[in-house]
């Protein structure tokens, strides 16, 4: 749409609000006009925007009524979940690694304890080789 006829639409709206509230201050007219104009814009989504819903929630927030609480609690308990949920997905990230870092030192340990395994038998066959040599000494000294 060009600008001329987005200025024009602009000013029917601003024109229609002024007469049918009796608004006289441009700040209230502006402030209808942008709301109107965001719902005619929005009428084309099946969901709202984050800016309509923020300043439908704005409205409610402000308002002196006991859907004011009931937002607030609401706001409060999304925002806390959200936030848990966040520190949970960080905590299962951190688990992963813990696992491939406990998987990796158990590949080390089972090595390490193949090797002393493996040590302990060349100990056994060093003493074994120790004592006959020891033997044949004693048997050289002896003749």
């Amino acid at each position: 749409m060009s600008r001329k006829k987005t200025q024009n639409k602009t000013n029917i709206i601003l024109e229609r609000i002024s007469d049918y509230y009796h608004l006289e201050n441009d700040a209230d007219i502006a402030s209808l006009a942008e709301n109107q104009i965001a719902s005619v814009n929005e009428s084309h989504s099946p969901y709202p925007t984050p800016d309509t819903l923020l300043r439908k929630a704005a409205k409610v927030l402000r308002s002196n009524s006991s859907f004011r609480s009931a937002l607030n609690s609401n706001i409060e308990s999304f925002h806390e979940a959200i936030e848990l949920r966040e520190e949970l997905d960080i905590a299962q990230v951190e688990l992963k690694q813990c696992q491939i870092m406990l998987a990796n030192q158990t590949v080390k340990i089972d090595g390490l304890q193949q090797r002393n395994e493996q040590q302990q038998q060349e100990i056994e066959v060093l003493k074994a080789q120790v004592k006959l040599l020891s033997d044949q000494l004693l048997t050289i000294k002896s003749a």
